[in-house]
């Protein structure tokens, strides 16, 4: 049986045939990932449908463009409609049709651009493209198949990492026929078919089948959490409908039975739960009737070279054969035996070729093709890759004895070759337990050591970010995983499973044990935190380097000393004292083996790596080696033009080495360790994951190797993937080795430039910023705070969005300009266009928002750039994707030597294979053989991206899905993508809502990318400023992870959200929330008095003015601040604290003032006695 996938645009209103509650806030359902994206764009009328929002499609009098999908739950029928392409240009007539209820409209697009449905392989036959699509629907069965509703990456719950989103489930009712176009021309009919892509199914709902009610929960990150079904196999939801089997069927089923008993425990009023509780049973045993007890024998059968047994199986079934006769008559087929029901049906010379084919095999591999694999719904491809000699490839490293043994192996080490080429655990579990109904035995018992062991690992790879995880909080998610599953498939694992059986969960994981509980790695990460953390230890061990020459402190002088400084201008004696601690730092850490070097952004870190270099130049002569290496193709650009030498990013030298996959993964073993670098220097630091860098370790023969050295900013956002090693890596270094270490301050470029923005950004890093209050009281009132920073505040999106286009129209409006209007077609001035709109440069301006969804997110505000921008272009020459000529662009998925792009390089005139990597950025150009593109006629149907660094090559795009799997709008990123990249003019986006999901470090990332101005947009207050400044506002801080030292987060600390109240110390907390150790000696002595108090909470004066004080006291009724300060006798600090002592005086905050200081030490009795005697307490 095959069930369908069908894609909805957003609607936050459950898709019921009404309009969207807020039509304006919906800035998904216009996304190009909706569907239709590009029709919904063009014509949704925002302001037409906040005054009728709810409103029931026949009660207005107007079609909304979402028709496609706002009634697949609707209870009547509705209108939709569809207008002619423009490239048909001809009388075609607009077409109208009626949406039946709980009705969607979508078309197989894959089946439209296949290479079978070209005529001649050149051109797509319309014949051809309707005869698919024919073929395509008439797979499905009414009252059988059933229809799985999800929306594409346009959705509330997507951020960095796009997400598909299941909405809900029903059966197929009818697939409506075909609709055409009228008053169609001969030459567009003959050339494209008469189709109108928007074919009509409708479901049996409200009879069967439910959606997942969302909009209940959208304020509730927590329910969210658990409700957002994100499917694990996202193959199934591409290209706005997808046809699949029983076996993806029964996965998704299975979620829903969880999701449906979670909105239960919420008490969740929406629908009748029990009742479609039910209705799920009765589907899951459906389904396992259909799917029956081996899915994946025409697979194998197809693996052996055996096709045309597939249609002969099919007919064997269609007769009433029983499944586990046809398996074993196919296994006799392929063994020889002549008795087989088959071999009538073949050739004589067909089924010699299979039994050798057979023959040819391994035992090992007969047995897994025999009994293991037809249990399985597993495609040919993956069979391949499985029983491959080169299986590693994929990610398989145990042998094919150990999977026959384990088949749960599969889901535990499979790696795809594309995203969507992925082995579930539910899969797998599916063929080791099958429905009882069919008589045939499991494979194991419910609660066998392999299946517990392929939960855990499946778990761990949920929470990729961790290093390790805590026992009882796996076991408790794999424990609600199972409590849903059907009675022959329940089982619940305890602790002790866990410690009986860590002989067998060894092969995958590592277990460790610390104040009684037990804690879980997967066995790669923990060898690769292994590999890192004995490298460093190893080389922190090692002697201190002997030179060859020596490095004389004038060599240093001539390294470090510029001339040209600013500051040696302004203040010799200060810069004289710079230069020499940056000497004195250099002579230090220059003979290290190991060493780190960290600033903020602007400490002139660069010229520290120019110095290190070279001084071993100088030092060992001629012949010497560097080898310098970057995360990203930018950063490792970067470093090559600041230091003049060739830099490589990681991921290259991986490649050179061969220690990557094709697929793009890292390989475990089989590369080859270089020993021919003497110097390694690896620059931004901070966005290396464990993974990475533990690959990059193996890669590296250390005893080849003198020095390395790590180069980044420990404030910065750590890596998207697992651990932080460049954090742990400076703790330890800090701890036994703190010579290892350049801090480099004061900030060089603060110092030189002026400004506020990087004394702004000091208050989000480790040390902070002894004058936070009064920055931070300058930012209260908005406006233009310095030379380098603009504070603009916004109330609500609509607000946000004039205030962004406002503000950079008055960056582009030159003296004279008369019209905002006019200046909107000078957009180009941002990226200084001054010799040609082909060459212009991305890095002059960007917008940067920490989320990718919301109004306030990179999307909604692409789209308004687009729009407001360049519009013209994208009406007069159309786009592809979303994409029209001239908009900036950002590459979004890695184009690696193994998947490059083939670009035409203006220079050798000839096409040449061209790398392109995740965050790189450019604009889209008119191509170069549309000579006629610049007539208002002209409508592109291909363009070329030309990327920052590499502009004498064009890379053609010519469809929309080339696009939209490549490339997307950059004029606003996400402040990831913009980790490692510099911008001279910065505009970022602070919203309040959600601002628990932000951290501190996400801030000072995105704050610290203007190189000349930054504009902050910040949501009604500095209140999210205020939050993020915590100490528990950091997303380093709550990354379990081990490979310097063991020392697991505690679980209050990860679950924060879960209790957090702003200020509110946890009890067992005080470390990880307040800033010093005497201020955690005052937040216990507050717990042990059981006084309740806040930490850091904002207190406002009548004129309001803000300070901070250090705790907030409620003592009998009254409100108590207690000031401790903890650097009494530093000038600057005595300064600021008389400033703000005056403060308390003039408003009347003063009496209830408690001051408490460390002059003699930390006098823990003196500061009790001085709290007593303030509260009048014996």
């Amino acid at each position: 049986m095959q069930h369908l996938s069908a894609r909805l645009a957003w609607h936050d209103n459950g898709w019921n045939g009404h309009l969207c509650k807020e039509p304006k806030k919906n800035i998904y359902c216009s996304g190009r990932y909706s569907f239709p994206g590009d029709m919904i764009g063009e014509y949704k009328d925002v302001d037409l449908e906040e005054g009728n929002n709810c409103k029931n499609c026949n009660s207005i009098d107007f079609i909304p463009p979402c028709c496609y999908s706002i009634n697949a739950f609707g209870k009547e029928s509705v209108e939709c409609y569809a207008t002619p392409p423009e490239f048909f240009r001809d009388d075609t007539e607009e077409k109208h049709w009626e949406l039946p209820p709980a009705s969607v409209c979508t078309w197989c697009y894959e089946e439209m651009y296949k290479d079978e449905v070209k005529l001649n392989g050149k051109y797509y036959d319309p014949k051809k493209r309707s005869q698919a699509m024919e073929e395509y629907y008439s797979q499905f069965e009414k009252d059988k198949s059933l229809i799985f509703y999800y929306t594409n990456y346009d959705n509330p719950f997507s951020g960095e990492e796009k997400k598909y989103v299941l909405v809900g489930v029903s059966r197929l009712k009818e697939i409506l026929p075909t609709l055409k176009w009228e008053n169609q021309g001969d030459e567009s009919y003959e050339k494209y078919g008469n189709l109108v892509w928007a074919r009509v199914v409708q479901s049996t709902y409200p009879d069967e089948g439910f959606r997942i009610p969302y909009e209940n929960y959208m304020d509730n990150e927590e329910v969210l959490s658990k409700l957002v079904f994100t499917p694990e196999n996202s193959r199934n939801f591409k290209y706005a409908t997808r046809a699949f089997g029983d076996d993806d069927a029964l996965e998704l089923i299975e979620r829903l039975i969880e999701v449906v008993n979670y909105l239960s425990e919420l008490d969740d009023k929406t629908e009748d739960w029990g009742i479609r509780l039910n209705w799920l049973s009765s589907i899951m045993a459906e389904l396992w009737g259909n799917r029956g007890i081996y899915p994946g024998i025409n697979s194998v059968a197809d693996y052996l070279g055996g096709s045309r047994l597939i249609p002969l199986i099919k007919k064997e079934l269609d007769k009433g054969t029983s499944e586990e006769t046809i398996y074993k008559e196919v296994n006799k087929l392929f063994e020889g035996d002549a008795t087989s029901i088959f071999v009538a049906k073949l050739d004589s010379d067909y089924i010699k070729k299979l039994q050798k084919q057979w023959k040819y095999k391994e035992d090992i591999e007969q047995e897994l093709l025999a009994n293991v694999f037809p249990r399985f719904a597993l495609t040919s491809q993956q069979i391949s890759k499985i029983l491959d000699e080169e299986r590693s490839k994929n990610g398989i490293y145990s042998s094919l004895e150990d999977i026959a043994e384990n088949p749960y192996i599969i889901c535990e080490e499979y790696i795809g070759d594309e995203p969507d080429d992925t082995i579930s655990f539910s899969k797998i579990d599916h063929g080791i337990f099958p429905s009882p109904d069919f008589g045939v035995e499991a494979l194991m018992d419910t609660d066998d050591a392999r299946r517990l062991r392929a939960l855990l690992v499946d778990a761990l790879k949920k929470t990729a970010q961790h290093s390790f995880v805590n026992a009882k909080v796996l076991l408790g998610t794999i424990n609600r995983k199972l409590e849903y599953m059907p009675d022959w498939k329940k089982a619940k694992f305890t602790q002790k499973y866990i410690e009986v059986e860590e002989d067998v969960l060894d092969k995958q994981l590592e277990l460790k044990r610390k104040d009684k509980e037990i804690y879980i790695y997967l066995k790669e990460i923990y060898k690769l935190e292994d590999v890192i953390g004995s490298a460093v230890k190893e080389l922190a061990a090692r002697p201190n380097l002997k030179l060859k020459y020596p490095v004389a402190e004038k060599d240093w002088e001539n390294y470090i000393y510029k001339k040209d400084s600013i500051i040696e201008k302004r203040d010799p004696a200060k810069y004289r004292k710079i230069v020499d601690d940056r000497i004195e730092m250099c002579k230090r850490i220059f003979q290290k083996p190991i060493c780190v070097i960290t600033g903020e952004a602007g400490t002139g870190k660069t010229t520290i790596v120019n110095a290190i270099i070279n001084a071993v130049e100088k030092s060992t002569g001629e012949g010497t080696t560097f080898q310098l290496l970057a995360p990203t193709g930018k950063a490792a650009e970067r470093l090559r033009l600041a230091t003049g030498k060739n830099a490589a990013t990681i991921h290259s030298f991986l490649v050179q080495r061969g220690w990557m996959n094709d697929n793009f993964t890292f390989k475990r073993e089989g590369g080859v360790a270089d020993e021919t670098k003497k110097t390694i220097i690896i620059d931004e630091c901070s966005m290396l994951d464990t993974v990475i860098l533990g690959t990059l370790f193996k890669s590296i023969n250390f005893n080849c190797v003198q020095r390395i050295i790590f180069v980044g900013d420990h404030n910065q956002l750590p890596p998207i993937g697992t651990g932080k090693p460049f954090a742990e890596i400076i703790d330890y270094l800090k701890k036994y080795y703190p010579d290892y270490i350049g801090i480099l301050t004061p900030n060089i470029r603060l110092i030189e430039e002026g400004g506020i923005s990087l004394e702004l950004a000091q208050i989000f890093t480790e040390n902070g910023n002894e004058n936070e209050e009064g920055i931070l009281q300058k930012l209260q009132y908005g406006g233009e705070i310095d030379k380098d920073l603009k504070v603009i505040f916004w109330k609500n999106e609509s607000e946000l969005k004039e205030k962004v286009v406002s503000e950079i129209i008055s960056k582009v409006r030159k003296d004279g300009e008369e019209t905002e209007e006019t200046v909107r077609y000078t957009f180009d001035r941002l990226f200084e266009n001054q010799k040609s709109k082909f060459d212009r440069n991305p890095d002059n301006f960007q917008i940067i928002s920490p989320y990718r969804n919301e109004e306030y997110g990179t999307e909604s505000v692409n789209q308004l750039m687009q729009q407001t921008f360049n519009n013209y272009n994208y009406e007069k020459h159309g786009k592809l994707g979303g994409v029209t000529y001239f908009d900036k662009i950002i590459q979004y998925i890695n184009r690696p030597k193994s998947y490059p792009y083939y670009a035409y390089n203006f220079s050798s005139r000839q096409v040449e294979r061209l790398e392109v990597y995740n965050g790189e950025i450019g604009f889209m150009v008119p191509h170069a053989a549309d000579k006629l593109w610049s007539k208002p006629f002209f409508r592109l149907s291909k363009f070329q991206a030309k990327f920052k660094g590499k502009e004498t090559f064009g890379i053609e795009f010519n469809s929309d899905n080339m696009v939209t799997e490549n490339v997307e709008l950059a004029y606003a990123i996400s402040v990831h993508k913009a980790q490692g990249s510099d911008f001279d003019n910065v505009y970022f986006i602070l919203p309040k809502k959600k601002s628990r999901l932000l951290s501190k470090e996400l801030f000072y990332t995105g704050i610290t990318r203007a190189k000349k101005h930054t504009t902050l947009f910040i949501e009604d207050d500095i209140g999210a400023l205020l939050s993020l400044r915590r100490k528990e506002a950091s997303e380093v801080s709550k990354i379990n992870s081990s490979i310097m030292e063991f020392n697991p987060i505690p679980e209050e600390l990860l679950n924060i959200n879960e209790w957090y109240e702003e200020g509110k110390i946890h009890r067992t907390l005080a470390d990880f929330m307040v800033r010093s150790k005497s201020e955690v000696i005052i937040s216990n002595m507050l717990f042990e008095e059981n006084i309740p108090f806040w930490y850091e909470k904002p207190l406002y004066a009548d004129d309001g003015t803000m300070y901070l004080p250090d705790f907030t006291i409620e003592y009998n009724g009254q409100t108590w601040y207690w000031e401790h300060l903890g650097f009494k006798g530093n000038k600057g600090y005595d300064q600021h604290w008389n400033k703000k002592e005056k403060w308390y005086k003039n408003n009347g905050f003063f009496d209830n003032l408690i001051v408490s200081d460390e002059q003699t030490g930390a006098d823990t009795v003196s500061w009790k006695q001085t709290l007593y005697k303030k509260l009048g307490k014996a």
